[in-house]
């Protein structure tokens, strides 16, 4: 069936909805959709690259309002669509009962969570999900809110679709890349492990994975479960891994490296009545790498964890050749001037590295930045593929090093799916750093007018 989607969260633009809607929608026959969705600065390649029809609005954002109503039946008619999806059901479900078209609404969680539970809303959410002809449901969770926004009234048939993976896009990393990323991120390389990255907010259901890591630590002492982002919903997952005996480990050595605005919150001053292992070391905020020292702090339920920290006490004392000497400079960082504070205000060196870094990226035509940094020593800088088609970031810091003389780490080494990224770090002084972005400019102009060569190896083919 030939149908209108009508979204304001459609790629280029990033989100899981976004991910949600396209992975699906370019799973179907590309005849049987047209898309209408908002405007975006890399809208052109993006809907080149699909096999469906998109068609763009002028305005921002969509509105459920008349005209929106109207647009929609006229597009309907000129497309040859038979039914339109909205996505989601408020507030852009709202036109359906009114549009004199059969209509399908999508679920996925945020827009039926507050909104179906309160009087008025619940009411709008209701005529919505009744008058529809089939709900489109994002799992489990958001299939049971509607039908308690439905109350009493039937709701027509719910396709219940749960976010995928894409097995093909995902797969594990070789062996020992895999090692060595874990290493990094401070994960046991031989561990089974349940990573989420997520916000955290209780519909993400984060209590339930804890709680299940809890159950199934006697059976599986190599569990670990490795949970990313921020959220209102942290100090209470911090109450429920006190509650089910979970260690907590925070690593916190960009503890003092933040701008502006942002805050740091210790781990430590949410964990209470567990052990709460707070990692740190003198490399970043103390600027002393080659010292090659850091540490461990434990708080929290130290008492009953008695025999877990005589064998780390013990593991810690098998170690040779300890860096004394460097030891002695811990007592010092921790309680001496922290000059950190310095560096990371208007003036200080990391700040005004970090506006340079910005104003050249601001200044490029090839260069994106998506958000200032907020924190650490480093910006990740994203590279437009509408001006430089067939970009690829490990080519890129090869050909920067041997023909700029310039270090930077191509995006894919940290595991990212794309090929259009790379890291910088913010430690060169902002005049330093305008001269480099000079030589990565001059670099991407000669790409635009003569794309390089391959000449990379891919990790995965070197360790075969």
């Amino acid at each position: 069936m030939r149908h209108l989607l009508v979204t304001n969260d459609f790629p280029p633009k990033t989100g899981g909805i976004q991910s949600y809607l396209w992975e699906l929608w370019r799973r179907l026959p590309p005849d049987d959709v047209v898309v209408y969705t908002t405007p975006h600065s890399r809208a052109a390649r993006f809907d080149g690259e699909q096999p469906f029809r998109i068609i763009r609005s002028r305005e921002p954002v969509l509105l459920p309002n008349p005209l929106l109503a109207h647009r929609v039946r006229a597009l309907a008619r000129e497309v040859g669509a038979e039914a339109v999806v909205l996505d989601p059901a408020l507030p852009l479900g709202l036109i359906g009962p009114g549009l004199g078209l059969p209509y399908a609404t999508v679920l996925h969680g945020a827009e039926v969570t507050v909104p179906g539970r309160l009087p008025a809303t619940r009411s709008m959410l209701s005529r919505v999900l009744t008058h529809a002809s089939l709900v489109i449901a994002a799992g489990s969770y958001p299939e049971a809110e509607a039908r308690r926004a439905a109350g009493r009234a039937p709701l027509p048939p719910v396709a219940n679709i749960p976010p995928g993976v894409d097995v093909e896009r995902f797969v594990p990393l070789p062996g020992i890349e895999r090692a060595a990323m874990r290493a990094r991120l401070g994960l046991d390389p031989g561990a089974r492990l349940v990573v989420s990255v997520s916000r955290l907010v209780p519909r993400k259901g984060m209590d339930t994975l804890i709680e299940a890591a809890a159950r199934l630590t006697p059976q599986h002492p190599d569990l670990q479960v490795a949970i990313g982002g921020t959220g209102r919903d942290e100090r209470r997952l911090a109450r429920l891994a006190e509650r089910s005996g979970l260690v907590v480990f925070s690593d916190e050595i960009y503890d003092q490296m933040v701008y502006d605005e942002a805050q740091f919150v210790p781990m430590a001053t949410l964990v209470e009545d567990t052990l709460c292992a707070t990692l740190s070391g003198l490399s970043k905020v103390y600027r002393a790498c080659g010292y090659r020292v850091g540490w461990a702090v434990f708080s929290g339920r130290t008492r009953a964890a008695a025999e877990y920290l005589s064998a780390i006490d013990l593991l810690s004392s098998l170690r040779l050749c300890s860096n004394v000497l460097a030891q002695w400079a811990v007592q010092t960082a921790l309680g001496g001037y922290q000059s950190i504070g310095d560096l990371i205000g208007p003036g200080g060196r990391l700040y005004e590295s970090r506006a340079a870094i910005a104003r050249a990226v601001g200044a490029s035509q090839y260069l994106r930045l998506k958000n200032t940094p907020q924190g650490a020593m480093y910006a990740f800088i994203g590279v437009d593929t509408e001006r430089l088609p067939g970009f690829d970031d490990q080519r890129f810091a090869l050909d920067l090093l041997e023909q700029k003389h310039v270090l930077v780490a191509p995006g894919v080494s940290f595991n990212v799916p794309y090929r259009n990224h790379f890291r910088v770090t913010t430690l060169p002084d902002s005049a330093t750093l305008l001269d480099v972005f000079g030589r990565i400019e001059d670099l991407l102009a000669g790409y635009a007018s003569a794309p390089p060569q391959d000449n990379v190896v891919s990790a995965s083919a070197r360790f075969k």
